[in-house]
Formats: structure tokens, sequence, C-alpha cells
């Protein structure tokens, strides 16, 4: 099987997810990304408007061995440096 570009991917799952499924997605991510990079579950509970619950499964993802989330949210934050460096 071939890769789709990145665009592709994107605008296949737009395609598949309702604007609500997208929307809950997208805050999972910024759960993740917001939890990887230090800041409390409470924090991030008033911050993005979500129960802990919600932030507590992110976390018990992120602390699992080989986990492909916290896989994903440390090369978005290489990717970021990388990106910063060049500008």
């Amino acid at each position: 099987m071939q890769k789709l570009p990145p665009i592709e991917v994107y605008t296949l799952i737009r395609q598949i997810l309702t604007e609500k499924e997208f929307s809950d997605i997208s805050k999972r991510w910024d759960i993740a990304k917001m939890l990887h990079s230090g800041v409390t579950q409470r924090q991030v509970a008033s911050d993005l408007h979500v129960s802990l619950c919600k932030i507590t499964r992110g976390s018990r993802e992120l602390k699992r061995p080989n986990s492909v989330i916290k896989k994903a949210v440390t090369m978005h934050f290489e990717l970021q440096k990388g990106q910063e460096r060049i500008q």
C-alpha cells in the first residue's frame, strides 16, 4: 500500500468524521500535548473545558510502555523545534 501525502490523510479524516468527532479528536490531541509538556491535569481541564476523566485517560495512555500517542507527541514537538531553528 502506498503512503498518502499528509494533506490527503487530513482530507480523508475530515470526510469520514463529523465536525463533532473531529473536534473531539482534536481536543484529545491537545490534551496529550499539554500533558506531555508538563501541564497539570487540573490546568488542562480548566483550559480546555474537559472532564478530568478524559484527561486521566490521556495521561494513562502517555504512561504506557510503547505508547504510540507518546511517540506521536514527541515527534510533533521535535518537528516543531526543528521548524523554529529554521526560522
